[in-house]
């Protein structure tokens, strides 16, 4: 079963987020844009993991102990550089989100594939069409705010792809202090 672990968002912040998505759709942008639903904050994308693996993670998680923290969803950029947009985010300023991700790749042993760089993906851009707007865009929107909030917990999730875009599921949630 293919699980990450990520942080959910408040229903508030994925309204402005959204927008966001719908005004770069305005531009004309071909690109896979994430549902609604679908935005979250992604601490570790685990891959395939078996039903005794899930297990084994799901009681190292219950192990973290870190008082619940404030996150600001801030800032617009794109990977891998403002001149080749591969991916729209949104950035998330919070230094207690690094010690968070910390804590949930020492406890389930696993190693970034990168260094953590706490986003929002608000698109995957499939077509240098546009792409002068796009930068445009995202350049005049380098430092918008879309709100904060408390992050008060976690969750490992399941992710089932789908013809339709992927479908997450929660397997486990786990409250921070």
């Amino acid at each position: 079963m293919r699980t990450f672990i990520a942080i959910d968002i408040p229903k508030e912040i994925k309204d402005r987020l959204y927008e966001t998505q719908s005004a770069i759709k305005s531009l004309g942008i071909i690109a896979a844009y994430p549902h609604k639903k679908n935005l979250e904050i992604t601490l570790a994308f685990l891959g395939d993991k078996t039903e005794e693996e899930i297990s084994n993670i799901k009681y190292q998680l219950q192990e973290i102990k870190l008082n619940s923290f404030a996150a600001s969803i801030k800032n617009m950029g794109s990977f891998p550089s403002d001149f080749r947009i591969n991916v729209v985010w949104a950035g998330v300023d919070s230094s207690d989100l690094y010690i968070l991700n910390s804590l949930v790749c020492k406890s389930i042993n696993f190693k970034l594939d990168r260094p953590f760089n706490p986003h929002i993906t608000l698109c995957r851009v499939k077509s240098a069409k546009n792409q002068d707007k796009l930068q445009s865009f995202i350049k005049e929107r380098r430092n918008m705010g879309f709100g904060e909030f408390r992050i008060d917990s976690f969750v490992l999730k399941k992710s089932t792809l789908t013809k339709d875009g992927p479908k997450y599921e929660n397997i486990e949630k786990f409250s921070l202090n």
